[in-house]
C-alpha cells in the first residue's frame, strides 16, 4: 500500500508531460490522412486560367439572363485555391477533394514557432442565401484524435463566415457534390 502511495506524486508529475508530449508530437508529426482516399490530383497554373476563363462564361451567361453550369474537378479546384491562398494566408499545398455530398481539404498550416501541421477539413459549401456559408464537419490537426479538435468548429465556421459574409451572390445557385467534381448551377 505504502509503494502505490509513493507512485501517485510520479503519476501527477509525469503523467501529464506525457500527455502533453504525446499530444505535440500527434500534432506536429502526426498526419490526419489524404483527401478523397489519396487520389491524385494534379496542381497546374493551366487548370487555374481555364478555371477563371469558364468561371467568367458562367457568370456572363447568368448576366445575360440565362441559366448556367459549371462543373468544377478536384484539380481545377485545387490549381485555383493555390493561387488564392497563397497570396492571402500562411497555408501551403491545399488539395481539395470533392465526395459525394461535400468537400474534403487537406493543407499545411505554416506555424510561426515549430514544425508546420498537416490539416484536414470536411464539410459543405451552402450557396442558397446572399452569402455563401461554410458547415463544417470535421477538423483533424495532425493525429490529435477528432475530439480534441470539436471544441473549434464553431469558431471556425464563425470565421469562415465572417469572411465568406464579404462575397455576395447576385444568383440563384446550387451545387451537386460528387465523387471528383462539383457541379454548380445558377439561375438569373
Amino acid at each position: 500500500m505504502i509503494r502505490a502511495l509513493a507512485l501517485v506524486p510520479l503519476l501527477i508529475v509525469v503523467a501529464p508531460v506525457v500527455l502533453v508530449a504525446g499530444a505535440a508530437l500527434a500534432l506536429f508529426a502526426g498526419s490526419p490522412g489524404s483527401c478523397g482516399g489519396g487520389r491524385a490530383i494534379t496542381f497546374d497554373p493551366a487548370l487555374a486560367f481555364a478555371y477563371d476563363d469558364r468561371w467568367l462564361a458562367f457568370n456572363t451567361e447568368l448576366l445575360y439572363g440565362n441559366p448556367a453550369t459549371l462543373t468544377i474537378t478536384d484539380s481545377e479546384a485545387t490549381s485555383r485555391a493555390r493561387f488564392f491562398i497563397d497570396a492571402a494566408a500562411p497555408i501551403d499545398d491545399v488539395r481539395i477533394c470533392f465526395v459525394d455530398g461535400g468537400g474534403d481539404v487537406n493543407a499545411t498550416l505554416d506555424t510561426p514557432v515549430g514544425p508546420d501541421i498537416d490539416v484536414r477539413v470536411r464539410g459543405t459549401a451552402d450557396l442558397t442565401g446572399a452569402h455563401p456559408r461554410a458547415d463544417i464537419d470535421s477538423i483533424r490537426l495532425g493525429a490529435l484524435p477528432s475530439f480534441v479538435t470539436r471544441p473549434f468548429h464553431g469558431i471556425i465556421e464563425r470565421i469562415a463566415d465572417d469572411q465568406l459574409e464579404r462575397i455576395t451572390l447576385d444568383y440563384r445557385l446550387a451545387v451537386d457534390v460528387r465523387e471528383g467534381q462539383a457541379t454548380i448551377t445558377g439561375t438569373p
